[in-house]
């Protein structure tokens, strides 16, 4: 029985040993998936920032403009910084709940390919609200957890489709550059207002939220 301990807890560790630490700057490029619509909805970038403590994820779109969002990964906490006609607002972010339905399920699939440098193996990935397997991809030796949203899966993804209200979104890595990031990045400016969510909704509708 020892000797069965022992095996356990060397696998283990070295599946997680296996995944190093990551501190730099990955960034994807981001498209709708249906080709039809891309004339209507240009290409944007995804930039994250991590100290492997902190991220810190910077988007923008034609619609939105730019957002970005400081999320302190251990202590679950998240702020989404937001300038507007009204001032400048630090929107904490609610944690989420645990859910009964996982959004993506996902089973490994034979299949690889080299996406900026990093080897990247198949999975073929399911959502409720679509009907079609997806394709994505993953590097196994960088932990999923720089990802929000896809913390769950096998390794970081390099490869993968968004399947939001608004369409299915494909990101495809095109940077992944490991550095020093300063500090600076993962803080809240001294102009931004700290407000809740509920708080920030009752600002921008005038209280008549129900």
């Amino acid at each position: 029985m020892k000797f069965i301990a022992v095996c356990i807890f060397l696998v283990s560790s070295g599946m997680l040993f296996a995944q190093k630490a990551f501190t730099g700057k990955l960034a994807y490029r981001v498209e709708i998936a249906d080709t039809s619509l891309q004339n209507m909805f240009p290409p944007s970038t995804m930039t994250i920032y991590t100290n492997d403590t902190i991220l810190r994820v910077e988007t923008r779109t034609d619609a939105l403009g730019s957002q970005v969002l400081i999320q302190h990964m251990a202590k679950k906490k998240a702020y989404l910084l937001i300038e507007s006609p009204m001032g400048k607002y630090a929107i904490q972010i609610p944690e989420k709940e645990e859910e009964g339905e996982k959004k993506y399920t996902y089973k490994k699939a034979k299949g690889k390919k080299t996406v900026q440098g990093l080897d990247s193996k198949k999975l073929i990935v399911e959502n409720p609200s679509i009907k079609e397997q997806l394709e994505f991809y993953y590097h196994k030796k960088i932990a999923a957890k720089y990802l929000p949203g896809f913390e769950d899966f096998p390794g970081l993804l390099t490869d993968y489709y968004v399947v939001s209200t608004d369409g299915v979104y494909h990101h495809q890595l095109i940077e992944c550059t490991p550095q020093q990031v300063s500090r600076d990045l993962f803080g809240i400016p001294s102009d931004y207002q700290k407000i809740s969510m509920s708080d920030f909704v009752d600002l921008v509708t005038g209280g008549e939220e129900e």
